[in-house]
């Protein structure tokens, strides 16, 4: 039973829908680096589908409560895209770089995940909180300096999307927190899986519009990362990761990355399975 005082109740009865009818900067002209800037938010923000394939087959879909948020959370999801499609004139984002790709290895990705939860178990619950904890941090961010190229109307809008946001983040900081402070284990697995990807979430498919997202927010405030990394730092477990540092060094690539990674990853989850069988 969780402890947390996150009211998951209030939340889904009163998850926010379209925003459209209260968009006041709707035809707004737009700036060449903040209309790109949006574009790769909403890249960011109509990512979650692929998350939640991998988390359904997982233990942390058995989390009642946990569940019952992420319905509620794609949903507001879905709409804050829909937001921000709307004020930068319905035009689509250009494709990521290897979309094919990316398809392909959605496809397959959620039996690897099956393979890792099957080692794992509830420990795994820990790091999708925390990698949703993470992913808000640098969302946040980039709404954050959006809001403050963009004229009053459209700031506007977007300090509203940002405010969804922070109940969102409230939830998953507090998540994160609850598991990772009971789990000598579920902190070891996060600490590997958050140093061996890239952010924020989905930045591997596009480095190229990520590697640009980011140098934006450095030249904007070069401080970012480090305030960046001190809201990553307070949840339990993830302190000196130092992910918004080394994401921001390299763009679209793992926090932490080594050839032999890979295989020593497999080689741990192979040693786990023959340890449960033997």
């Amino acid at each position: 039973m969780s402890s947390g005082t996150f009211d998951v109740l209030a939340y889904s009865a009163d998850a926010h829908g379209s925003h459209r009818a209260d968009l006041t900067g709707l035809g707004e002209p737009l700036s060449h680096a903040l209309l790109t800037q949006l574009r790769y938010l909403r890249r960011c923000l109509s990512g979650t589908t692929s998350w939640l394939g991998l988390v359904l087959v997982t233990p942390t879909h058995k989390n009642a409560r946990i569940t019952a948020f992420l319905s509620s959370w794609a949903y507001e999801r879905l709409w804050m895209a829909d937001a921000i499609d709307a004020l930068t004139g319905g035009i689509p984002a250009p494709s990521a770089a290897h979309a094919g790709i990316r398809g392909l290895r959605d496809r397959f990705a959620p039996l690897g995940e099956a393979l890792v939860a099957n080692v794992h178990g509830t420990a795994l619950s820990a790091v999708h909180m925390a990698e949703r904890a993470v992913d808000g941090v640098f969302v946040d961010a980039l709404l954050a300096q959006a809001t403050e190229q963009a004229g009053a109307a459209v700031a506007a809008d977007l300090d509203r999307l940002r405010a969804v946001l922070t109940r969102q983040q409230a939830f998953f900081t507090e998540a994160a927190g609850e598991l990772l402070t009971a789990s000598a284990r579920a902190r070891r697995l996060a600490q590997r899986r958050l140093t061996a990807r890239a952010w924020p979430i989905g930045a591997e498919d596009d480095p190229g519009g990520t590697a640009s997202a980011l140098a934006e927010l450095v030249a904007g405030d070069p401080g970012w990362a480090r305030a960046a990394d001190d809201r990553i730092d307070a949840i339990p477990g993830l302190a000196g990761l130092r992910i918004a540092e080394r994401s921001a060094g390299n763009p679209g690539r793992p926090v932490l990355r080594t050839t032999l990674r890979p295989v020593a990853a497999l080689g741990r989850l192979v040693a786990s399975v023959i340890r449960r069988k033997g």
